[in-house]
């Protein structure tokens, strides 16, 4: 590929990176180029002042009024004096692209160049979010922009300070989060405890209501037959007890391990979001909890499993009653 192909391929791929309104602007006429270096002059003068609001609004005129890489280069220094990154970014980019006027002067063409200096630099100093554990159907308010389910996962550009994320479900808000960015950061919101909230607040569907119905008696159920005590069932009975305790016992261990692991990134983690770093740890002391939930649920059921198996084998004689009390349950038997 020759030298003149790769020019030509690198300005179509800057191109796509332009906002469609500064792509392809025809050459302002005469009146237009006056009329913006009034208003261009305006801005620079407010802004000697110290007015950069009422400087900003004039600059903005003169661009749209007059679109050259002076004016561009003049409102994009004003945005970003003010905060507005992004925007600036975005209009700053599209400076290259604009018409060569022949009567171009230096200060144009030395605009071009700054325009796209600045451009880049913005690039690594505007904040960036992304969204981990989106809840399932719901939606994404930043700054009372929708955020797409395809751009959830990926870096959204902020302004620094401080936004606004809402995690909707239908018309109920779940939770609202107050994130606050300094410029170059990056953050994972990690939306995990946002979708239980919305989960618990989803409403049933009217499918899951049963209708009510008149009460009818219920016939007194007719106690099952005892099977026949196998040998050695009751020894069976108390090992799978045994190894029930054992397995409790182990989840409770990584469930605390776990803990200890979440808790561990407390700082890294405040209540506005994570760090990458945080994000990731907190996500392996999530699985550890998922496991020892498990693990601990499998324990019970041996448990309650070994000691039915061993109140069946009970000999003839032996009655097994079962206590239930506050914070005890037990088993008593009478010989």
């Amino acid at each position: 590929m020759t030298g003149s192909s790769n020019a030509r391929v690198g300005v179509l791929l800057a191109s796509l990176l332009v906002p469609l309104s500064a792509r392809a602007q025809p050459a302002p006429t005469e009146a237009q180029v006056e009329a913006g270096r009034a208003l261009y002059r305006e801005a620079r003068e407010l802004h000697k002042q110290g007015h950069v609001k009422e400087a900003l609004e004039k600059a903005l005129g003169a661009y749209h009024t007059a679109p050259t890489p002076v004016t561009a280069l003049e409102a994009g220094e004003l945005l970003v004096e003010s905060g507005r990154l992004v925007e600036a970014r975005d209009l700053l980019r599209g400076v290259p692209l604009m018409p060569v006027s022949p009567r171009e002067s230096d200060k144009g063409r030395e605009a071009r160049q700054t325009a796209a200096a600045l451009a880049a630099q913005l690039d690594m100093r505007i904040p960036k979010l992304a969204f981990a554990d989106r809840p399932q159907g719901a939606d994404l308010v930043l700054d009372g922009r929708p955020i797409p389910l395809t751009d959830a996962t990926a870096w959204q550009g902020v302004d620094p300070g401080a936004h606004t994320l809402l995690v909707r479900l239908e018309e109920h808000v779940c939770t609202t989060l107050t994130l606050s960015l300094s410029e170059g950061e990056e953050r994972t919101v990690d939306l995990h405890d946002a979708a239980a909230a919305c989960t618990a607040a989803a409403p049933l569907p009217p499918s899951h209501v049963a209708p009510a119905s008149p009460r009818q008696p219920i016939a007194p159920a007719q106690p099952p037959a005892a099977p026949a005590a196998q040998p050695n069932a009751r020894w069976i009975g108390l090992v799978v007890t045994g190894a029930g305790v054992v397995t409790v016992g182990a989840g409770g261990v990584l469930a605390l391990t776990a803990k200890s692991q979440y808790d561990s990134v407390a700082g890294e983690c405040p209540s506005r979001g994570c760090t990458q770093d945080g994000f990731d740890t907190r996500t392996s002391a999530r699985s550890r909890a998922d496991a020892a939930t498990w693990i601990m649920t499998a324990g019970g059921v041996a448990i309650v499993g070994g000691v039915v198996g061993w109140v069946l084998a009970a000999p003839k004689g032996v009655v097994v009653r079962g206590m239930l009390g506050p914070g005890a349950v037990g088993l008593a038997a009478t010989f």
